[in-house]
């Protein structure tokens, strides 16, 4: 799954209902509790992402979600815990009925001021999100992460260092009747990190950024290849931020791929990221993204795919009781070694409306197009999917 998909999702599902119950701390301990709770209903009038045949349906929504924060004995040492748990059902396409869910841990320990060590491990079982650039019309995939990450950080004054060594699995399976498919390509990645900064106050920063480590590829097909294969990362950036005025990151850098497999065409593509937010007005604030960035892919005969996107977003709060979030997106994913490139346009909108002291409101839409170009010989064919989704939820605060 990518990280555009899974941001431009995140703004989809802004809508979805997450109750907060109470806040509650354990009686003489310092753990708190969040339980949550959330009901949504969604209209989608193309479930699977397909060119021709769309099937509209609407599902209900149910998501519980309990967050748990510790503090440990010593200050500044603290353990925070996520479990979220989400529940879709439809009304005719019961083959796609799913339930998701995501754990995660996050830890950190201080060993001497300005040293800590953090550790993290998440685990995941969701709905492929990257309906276009790893399938185009097929049935949709469930993917389950599994993530292991740990990290040294050091910081004596103006200096930031942090080492850290990550582990990530991904698993794939069909949703279909049977649930099966031969050849999904599930993966390990391995990755060393190594963060050097310069940060004279807590406004600014300019950094240095590298990271090199190893894919393993799996299939059960025999016929495809195993992926295997060594990557490599570095990236130069800045950030700069002013209260009230800017919000500042950009990112140059350089993704390098190398497969065991010979008949891969090796990768080294330029990657970068530009974010910027500054508020227009007191309660109005304007977002610009611009992020280009290399993706493995499951497509046959490719290595992978440079993804660009461009995302511009409005946040604009009317008071204390109306919210509203705009967002239009394009982009292009071109595939490697590949005569296949994908041109996408999102836009989508979401509004939070609360209603009194407890009870809130919230709705939301988003619009997807997605066209791709095959070059054939002497010819050029061309394939359009479209998808709207509309979702609606209620919010209940104690």
């Amino acid at each position: 799954m990518t990280v555009r998909k899974l941001l431009t999702t995140a703004m989809m599902a802004l809508p979805l209902a997450a109750t907060t119950v109470a806040a509650m701390q354990l009686p003489g301990t310092a753990i708190v509790l969040t339980p949550s709770l959330g009901v949504s209903m969604q209209q989608d009038d193309n479930v699977d992402y397909r060119e021709t045949g769309a099937v509209a349906d609407t599902s209900v929504i149910v998501n519980p979600r309990l967050d748990v924060e510790a503090a440990l004995g010593t200050a500044g040492d603290a353990v925070a815990l996520r479990a979220d748990f989400r529940r879709e059902r439809y009304a005719s396409e019961s083959r796609l009925d799913n339930d998701e869910y995501e754990i995660g841990l996050d830890g950190s320990k201080i060993i001497t001021r300005g040293q800590w060590l953090e550790v993290v491990a998440r685990a995941a079982e969701t709905v492929d999100g990257n309906n276009g650039a790893n399938r185009f019309g097929d049935e949709p995939d469930m993917v389950k992460r599994q993530e292991l990450g740990l990290a040294y950080r050091y910081q004596p004054g103006s200096l930031a260092i942090r080492a850290g060594l990550d582990r990530v699995s991904y698993r794939y399976r069909r949703l279909t009747e049977s649930g099966e498919n031969d050849d999904l390509r599930d993966r390990d990645e391995a990755l060393a990190s190594l963060h050097l900064g310069y940060a004279p106050n807590p406004d600014r920063e300019l950094f240095l950024r590298l990271a090199a480590g190893a894919v393993v590829g799996k299939s059960s097909s025999a016929l495809a290849s195993t992926r295997d294969a060594d990557l490599a990362e570095w990236g130069i950036g800045y950030r700069y931020r002013k209260r009230g005025l800017i919000d500042l990151r950009a990112e140059l850098g350089l993704y390098a791929l190398r497969y065991d497999d010979d008949t891969l065409a090796d990768v080294d593509e330029p990657v970068h990221l530009l974010r910027l937010e500054f508020p227009l007005t007191p309660l109005t604030t304007l977002g610009f993204t611009s992020r280009k960035r290399f993706e493995t892919t499951r497509l046959a005969g490719s290595p992978g795919y440079q993804s660009l996107e461009n995302t511009l977003s409005l946040n604009h709060d009317f008071g204390r009781r109306l919210r509203l979030k705009v967002y239009l997106s394009s982009g292009t994913d071109t595939f490697v070694d590949s005569e296949i490139e994908d041109q996408v346009v999102e836009q989508g909108l979401a509004l939070d409306y609360r209603t009194g002291r407890h009870l809130s409101l919230e709705a939301g839409a988003s619009r997807e197009s997605r066209e791709r170009s095959r070059v054939a010989i002497g010819t050029e064919e061309s394939a359009v999917v479209e998808r709207a989704v509309v979702r609606v939820g209620l919010r209940y605060e104690m």
